[in-house]
């Protein structure tokens, strides 16, 4: 999501809370009163939010300092609170000239009043406690699978040195459709045609297992990447079908199933 998205979504967000708390509060009656006066409770909710967002959450909760997290997030609700009263005032005095509050400026002691007055800045600041901890791990996850994605990609772009005789090739893995064994050497089929190379199937298949490469027979290694169809017997690459050994099928079907799920 784009910063102006983000920005458009926060701003509806916030009308839309203005607007269902207000209609909640009113119960059908005086609804004009309750949307003045929400103007300034979904402000300092909006506030309290932001502090959290800002300070609280990733100065104290995220560096584990849990338990003055709450110290500070009770003090913050009771002082916004306490101010409450003030703000909605002055909200009241500008749309009604003639309108005296008197809120007076302090801090409110009475604990039940406390409780009850409070309920909606408490809200707003666990809501927004709940938000930012699946904030934080879906931007983890997405991370996790960036790297995990970089990681492969890495894999699979890191050339494969093969020798053949006294030249040496230079193969990305994508490039290489199966190798075949022959005794003491091994035949790379690859896009641009074979190399027979000094290696064996057992070094190969330890190596490169990790890139996409299985043991499917004795003598066959294949690119899994490569694979069109697949018979209970043999696998379909590039056009050749390559037999499936009896004692590695298990390996190939548990393989197919990982991929497709």
């Amino acid at each position: 999501m784009s910063k102006l998205s983000e920005k458009k979504y926060a701003i509806t967000f916030w009308i839309a809370l203005w607007l269902a708390q207000s209609f909640l509060m009113a119960g059908g009656n005086e609804l004009e009163f309750y949307l003045i006066k929400n103007i300034a409770i979904v402000g300092l909710q909006f506030l309290v939010v932001q502090v959290n967002f800002k300070v609280l959450f990733p100065f104290f909760f995220l560096k584990k300092t849990y338990l003055l997290y709450i110290m500070l997030s009770i003090l913050l609700v009771y002082i916004v609170f306490s101010s409450s009263f003030i703000f909605i005032d002055l909200i009241f005095e500008f749309y009604y000239p003639r309108f005296d509050g008197g809120a007076q400026i302090g801090l409110i002691s009475d604990f039940w009043a406390i409780l009850s007055g409070s309920s909606f800045y408490s809200l707003a600041l666990v809501c927004s406690l709940v938000y930012k901890l699946l904030k934080t791990n879906q931007d983890k996850e997405a991370t996790n699978q960036e790297l995990q994605k970089r990681l492969e990609n890495d894999e699979h772009n890191n050339p494969i040195t093969i020798k053949e005789g006294h030249k040496t090739h230079q193969l990305l893995a994508k490039d290489i459709h199966f190798i075949k064994g022959l005794k003491e050497y091994v035949v790379w089929h690859t896009k641009n045609g074979n190399i027979v190379a000094l290696q064996t199937l057992n070094t190969i298949e330890a190596e490169y297992k990790e890139m996409g490469f299985l043991r499917v027979h004795k003598s066959y290694i294949v690119n899994m990447n490569h694979v069109s169809s697949f018979k209970s017997n043999n696998l379909n690459v590039q056009g050749e079908l390559i037999p499936i050994g009896r004692v590695f099928k298990k390996n190939v079907i548990e393989f197919l199933s990982d991929s497709k799920s």
